[in-house]
């Protein structure tokens, strides 16, 4: 065949996003980890095409429901006392009644209390109490606007409350934040004292709609230009005395944040940060940064699975490729475009080095442009890493796999494209 010799240091990188399986068929608006599987709640019927009502989760390599499921939108994900946690607009969880909340033991649902009147946002663990906010007005039976604790067994009011809704909770040095579209007691964003709501620092100028402790600090995303004294853009973060800036922010408003060990992760309606283009999904360490190619419409809930971050939302694509309303970013690994040629048939070489500790290389050939897929097996077949999904151009390509995060012993790479796969072992000794 022809071959031209191009040499193009990192023509693009295969750290992008990938599906988690087929998805859902709707909008998925929280995420969490429990019993160490990814749970996503929102609003769909199914997920990997299997019945799952409004929640579902995910092993690593197929989707289930959990029970019956729920009956409305799940707003609101997370473990208390070694239960799932679930808030939402909903009345019934699993055959059960349960008002906007409910708790998953791991096989049957049940109410937290009679629950609330409207909906719940916002979930957060404070001290050993359950704490949540959202747009109700009772909780247990008991007046408690927009924010409420459960210590197990009876719900109870935080002071006076707010006068709309809250849309975020966090616990950072021993205090409970709230952020919400209150202007009453506090404005956008307060920290309760022990008796009352307090303001941060004069607060936001709009909508706080989530909150995330970051080590010492609070970080506040959502639909605000400022915060305290410094112009905030959409984000902001309080480190205990005063808001400072995180660069220059956002375009549009800010959704949902998690973390990382490296890098703060923010997700929602944007399409800049920090000037940058990054289509509603970033990472943040002393700059904003881009993460693939973002996502076609808004995350709505962010969180690490495996290594991996997740992000749910009302997309449907990453760039070229389809992925349902939910999405998963691969290992930062870099691919090389090596040459541009016409191969007679796809091929997908032996590592090198083999055996490795921890990095090794990868090299394939493209006979024909179209979507193709690298991924890694470990030995019982369970897929553990997708290297490549995407529309690639024909021609040859080379990859680094960085394993530094799996114990030693026999692997698989495979590659498809069209209806033709290789596969290749790999052995890793640590």
């Amino acid at each position: 065949f022809i071959f031209i010799l191009l040499l193009l240091p990192s023509a693009f990188y295969s750290q992008n996003w990938q599906p988690l399986g087929s998805g859902t068929n709707g909008q998925v608006s929280a995420l969490t980890v429990y019993n160490g599987e990814l749970i996503a709640g929102g609003s769909f019927t199914t997920a990997g095409g299997v019945p799952a009502n409004n929640i579902a989760k995910w092993n690593g390599n197929s989707w289930s429901p959990l029970g019956a499921g729920i009956d409305g939108v799940v707003n609101a994900l997370l473990t208390y006392n070694n239960e799932l946690i679930a808030g939402g607009y909903f009345y019934n969880a699993g055959g059960v009644p349960a008002n906007c909340i409910a708790k998953w033991n791991g096989s049957s649902w049940s109410p937290l209390g009679s629950g609330m009147n409207s909906y719940v946002t916002s979930l957060t663990v404070f001290g050993n109490e359950l704490a949540a906010g959202g747009a109700f007005t009772i909780a247990g039976g008991v007046n408690a606007s927009a924010v409420a604790r459960w210590n197990g067994s009876l719900w109870s009011a935080y002071g006076s409350g707010m006068n709309n809704v809250v849309h975020g909770l966090a616990s950072v040095n021993d205090t409970l934040f709230l952020g919400g579209s209150s202007y009453s007691p506090v404005r956008q964003i307060g920290k309760w004292d022990g008796t009352t709501w307090v303001n941060v620092d004069g607060g936001c100028s709009g909508p706080v709609l989530c909150l995330l402790k970051s080590g010492t600090n609070l970080i506040a995303g959502g639909r605000f230009q400022g915060a305290g004294q410094v112009t905030g853009n959409c984000i902001a973060l309080w480190n205990g005395g005063q808001w400072q800036q995180m660069g220059s922010g956002m375009n549009q408003f800010v959704t949902c944040l998690t973390a990382t060990d490296s890098f703060l992760i923010a997700g929602g309606y944007f399409t800049t940060a920090g000037g940058l283009p990054c289509n509603r999904v970033a990472k943040w360490r002393d700059q904003w940064l881009q993460m693939g190619d973002g996502f076609n419409n808004a995350v709505f809930a962010l969180t690490v699975f495996n290594g991996e971050v997740i992000a749910g939302g009302l997309f449907t694509h990453s760039g070229a490729a389809s992925m349902n309303y939910i999405g998963r970013y691969t290992q930062l690994t870099s691919i090389n475009t090596i040459g541009v040629s016409i191969p007679d048939k796809l091929q997908l070489y032996h590592n090198y080095p083999n055996p490795f500790n921890p990095i090794t290389n990868i090299k394939f050939e493209i006979p024909e442009s179209g979507l193709v897929q690298l991924k890694i097996f470990d030995a019982s077949g369970k897929e553990i890493s997708t290297l490549v999904n995407k529309h690639l151009n024909t021609g040859s390509y080379e990859l680094s796999w960085d394993a530094s995060r799996y114990a030693s012993g026999i692997y698989y790479s495979r590659i498809t494209s069209g209806n033709r796969s290789i596969v290749k072992k790999m052995i890793l000794i640590k």
